[in-house]
């Protein structure tokens, strides 16, 4: 067989065509407008994701038709947030990796013609095979855990980025209605302001009001209108948030009716989960370190060749001789040993990020359990004082427009407007702490921190 033949039979078997893309730019965009969380979807989204760990459960098909349910929003966070697709696009592609990791290494062939057109007609055809990559072991069988730890890691990825997705969501929420409140309160106080001003204009052109506390009272009515307004962009700019981080358009979100997060009862774990997605993910960071410094010292074998010798004295396939090629090539220690201390430094680095993670999610709890108390108590006195201003308001309303001074009104109607305000953000504040707390604690928070050594060492 001639070189050329060779060539042209090696150049068709390198060709591989890749797969077609699944939609086109146009399509990806056009989607968005028909995208709901259906049970489908949503269990497709989950599918790498280990539920158990997560102590997650699939939304039921009713409250994926609700959006007035929390499965709703957690569904499409599962199925459309940008980040958990990130994560299941990394763990997909890391798993085809793994695929290919530890192949054998490509077969080499040469041909050899010993004197083009001479008399000298012998020609050698000689091929090589890796036989440390074909038996799997040194440099392949290194390669083959890091593929494997790196897999096993950008699953834990996709769990962590699954656990935040609803937090997240839920943080917006919270800010939709805590804004959607004030704004309802502020706007209640604005129309009864309106109403009274039409008195205090008819007694200022009656000269039984003076200018000043004429203009006071309607720079008061004035705060309050922009109180308002400040509540109803704070809105906008939680349901854009809310629209976002659930991957949905924002008139889905605007079509949703209360979710009454506010008023739902707080509590905050005792400790953390010791097998958090977060800490998961740190102690698989710690198995591709490992994976990776077995794997530079793997470099330190050799490379064996071994394969036939194929000779042709007189340029025919007979007569044929036959024989056998091996190769070793052994590597310089200098060009893997630094190599090796860099990978071990970076192992190193791993653990103590891991006990940094652990610092920092028992840290953020007690943090988030100190803000939860101390929210409760705001919530407790700004709903006193927030009780206490409707009536002071209700009751200079009275005085005023049965003929009493506009003073009383003023101050009533300042002191209104703040504990709004307070009491609204009192609320708030108490609902993202506790669920910051439930966000840090891990999904089977409580657990005693004993527990947390006996599973370090099992893994």
């Amino acid at each position: 067989m001639s070189a050329s033949k060779i060539s042209a039979a090696l150049l068709c078997a390198a060709c591989a065509a890749p797969r077609a893309a699944d939609t086109t730019l146009t399509a990806s965009a056009s989607s968005i407008d028909g995208r709901e969380p259906s049970a489908d979807l949503v269990a497709s989204a989950l599918e790498l994701a280990d539920l158990d760990a997560l102590s997650i459960t699939l939304p039921s098909a009713d409250e994926l038709a609700d959006p007035s349910r929390d499965g709703y929003w957690h569904g499409a966070a599962f199925a459309f947030a940008p980040a958990v697709r990130e994560a299941r696009a990394a763990a997909l592609a890391a798993l085809a990796r793994e695929e290919a990791a530890g192949a054998p290494g490509p077969i080499g062939l040469r041909l050899v013609d010993h004197e083009f057109g001479g008399d000298g007609t012998l020609v050698e055809a000689v091929a090589t095979f890796d036989l440390l990559r074909l038996l799997g072991v040194g440099p392949a069988g290194a390669e083959t855990a890091l593929a494997r730890a790196t897999s096993l890691r950008a699953l834990a990825t996709l769990g962590s980025a699954i656990w935040e997705a609803p937090f997240a969501v839920d943080r917006a929420r919270i800010d939709v209605e805590a804004a959607d409140l004030r704004a309802r309160l502020q706007t209640e106080l604005a129309d009864e302001a309106e109403a009274d001003l039409v008195r205090v204009t008819v007694l200022e052109e009656r000269g039984r009001l003076g200018a000043a506390p004429a203009g006071v009272a309607r720079g008061q009515t004035e705060a309050t209108r922009g109180a308002r307004d400040a509540a109803r962009g704070a809105a906008a700019r939680a349901r854009g948030s809310v629209a976002l981080t659930a991957g949905l358009r924002l008139q889905t979100v605007e079509g949703a009716s209360a979710w009454r997060m506010l008023e739902r009862s707080p509590d905050a774990p005792a400790a953390i989960d010791p097998d958090h997605p977060a800490l998961r993910v740190i102690r698989l960071d710690l198995a591709v370190a490992e994976a990776r410094l077995r794997s530079v010292a793997a470099r330190a074998w050799p490379s064996l060749r071994l394969g036939p010798h194929l000779g042709f004295p007189a340029g025919e396939l007979d007569p044929l001789r036959l024989g056998g090629v091996f190769m070793a090539m052994a590597p310089v220690p200098s060009s893997y040993e630094g190599l090796m201390e860099a990978a071990a430094v970076e192992r190193d680095r791993v653990l103590e990020r891991y006990a940094e993670a652990v610092l920092a999610l028992r840290v953020g709890l007690d943090a988030a359990a100190a803000r939860l108390a101390a929210a409760e108590q705001r919530v407790v006195a700004t709903a006193s004082a927030e009780r206490a201003t409707a009536q002071a308001w209700e009751a200079a309303r009275s005085g005023f427009r049965t003929g009493g001074p506009l003073a009383p009104w003023i101050d009533a109607h300042e002191r209104r407007r703040m504990a709004i305000e307070l009491h609204v953000a009192a609320r708030a504040e108490r609902a993202r702490a506790a669920l910051e707390a439930r966000r840090l604690a891990g999904p089977r928070a409580g657990v005693p921190e004993s527990r947390a050594l006996a599973l370090e060492v099992q893994r």
